[in-house]
């Protein structure tokens, strides 16, 4: 189907009880976007759930709080005709995501794009008021998108401003990938190519302004192939912080994704788990909706949780440089679960949160582990604790039944085996959940 076409769902009345799925009949109508007096009705089956609101996990002072770290706006897609620009509009995604249970946004709209669609090019004059976002079309700059993210901005839910990039080896420039950057204080242009401060020579993506942080977007997929499956000089690229587990561009989140084995392939590396003990951060999980508004798009339900050291009223009360900042540093940390369906879940080690670095643990030191995992969908679940790599031999593994919004809560001991080792949690069932490893060593 061209882009442009337009799909007219017809779904029966329902009533679905909170947390249960239904697998249900429906019936679409596709008309041609050249021809719209042509159209094909589709009858099809497909399953919907009405979740749980995602819960939110309070630990001693401190709250896991849920955002989309990958969405777009009419800064970068209001040149689809067939899609209404409201759509894309601030507000308009403000007020469909913040009843879900949204406490962020990230928008992360293309720069530096060929095709036309990049944040430069595009949309507003920042009004003098507190208006809604001028249509697009007029010269635009980053600081009217930081404005109107801000601006955007309430109580209930925060917008920030990011960026989806395209970057490649600085040496090597024969291809490249899709990276998001949060926490970016300003943008320039060099040499034709879109960064974040500047660039780096030798192996690097690009230098961040500090407390910010890069991600790899999609980084493969079976479905719609992302770029970076190509490139082999990946190998070599350094200073990014996060990697997207879960995406639409996959439709497999289990352990045997794409996306999945692309991370535990680097996450566990000697040089990788030399660089959290260093302090220069743990391969993080991350998620995001990658919404275009394509075809009438709906908002996945995909979520990053994210670990900030104040109860959540503080943090809605704060001014929103503050709410901004405490999001990027635990981006920056790696205090990050990724949900596919917005559940909550994590494993701590010696009360450590994932993200952070248990060290001076001498060989066959007892381990002391916490599960806590909270479902927004009634299902049934496989829990598990991994250490590195080895899915195959998992520190912990049990079955339950899980209802939407109660807690399940483990607790068990290992004898570490000395050196240094990353342990992650991982749930598999009615949603898929992966948490950000917690390194343990016995580095001091």
């Amino acid at each position: 189907m061209q882009e442009g076409g337009i799909i007219v769902v017809t779904i029966p009345p329902l009533q679905i009880r909170l947390g249960e799925t239904e697998v249900v009949e429906f019936e679409f109508k596709v008309r041609k976007r050249n021809d719209p007096t042509r159209t094909q009705r589709v009858t099809a089956l497909t399953s919907i759930s009405k979740l749980a609101l995602p819960p939110e996990g309070i630990e001693d002072g401190s709250v896991w709080i849920m955002g989309d770290l990958h969405i777009h706006s009419k800064y970068s897609e209001c040149q689809k005709p067939s899609v209404p620009r409201n759509l894309f509009d601030l507000y308009h995604i403000r007020d469909s995501l913040q009843p879900r249970g949204y406490r962020f946004i990230y928008m992360t709209d293309h720069v530096g794009s060929t095709t036309g669609r990049h944040l430069q090019r595009t949309v507003c004059l920042c009004p003098t008021g507190t208006g809604f976002p001028l249509p697009c079309g007029v010269a635009n700059t980053w600081q009217c998108y930081v404005t109107n993210t801000q601006r955007a901005t309430m109580a209930q839910i925060a917008l920030f401003p990011g960026a989806e990039v395209t970057a490649w080896h600085a040496t090597n420039q024969h291809g490249g990938g899709h990276a998001l950057i949060y926490g970016a204080n300003n943008l320039v242009r060099r040499d034709g190519v879109m960064l974040f401060c500047n660039q780096l020579t030798g192996p690097d993506l690009v230098r961040l302004a500090p407390g910010s942080s890069l991600a790899i977007a999609h980084p493969m997929g079976t479905v719609i192939g992302g770029p970076w499956e190509h490139l082999r000089w990946l190998y070599d690229i350094r200073g990014y912080r996060g990697v997207e587990l879960i995406t639409p561009k996959d439709w497999d989140h289990t352990l045997a994704s794409s996306e999945t084995q692309w991370w535990m392939a680097r996450a566990f590396t000697t040089e990788a788990l030399s660089d959290a003990v260093a302090g220069r951060g743990v391969l993080s999980v991350r998620t995001g909706s990658d919404w275009h508004g394509f075809w009438g798009e709906a908002y996945a339900e995909f979520g990053t949780h994210v670990l900030i050291p104040v109860a959540l009223a503080t943090w809605q009360s704060e001014p929103w440089s503050t709410r901004r900042h405490r999001v990027d540093d635990a981006l920056h940390a790696g205090h990050t679960i990724a949900a596919h369906r917005r559940g909550w879940g994590r494993v701590t080690v010696n009360n450590v949160m994932p993200g952070g670095v248990v060290r001076n643990i001498p060989s066959v030191t007892t381990l002391n582990f916490n599960i806590r995992f909270i479902p927004s969908v009634t299902g049934t679940y496989t829990i598990s604790v991994f250490r590195n790599n080895l899915t195959g031999t998992p520190e912990f593994r049990e079955t339950v039944s899980g209802t939407a919004g109660v807690e399940i809560t483990r607790n068990f001991t290992r004898s570490f085996p000395g050196g240094t080792h990353g342990y992650w949690f991982y749930v598999e069932g009615a949603d898929h959940i992966y948490s950000t490893p917690v390194i343990v060593t016995s580095s001091p």
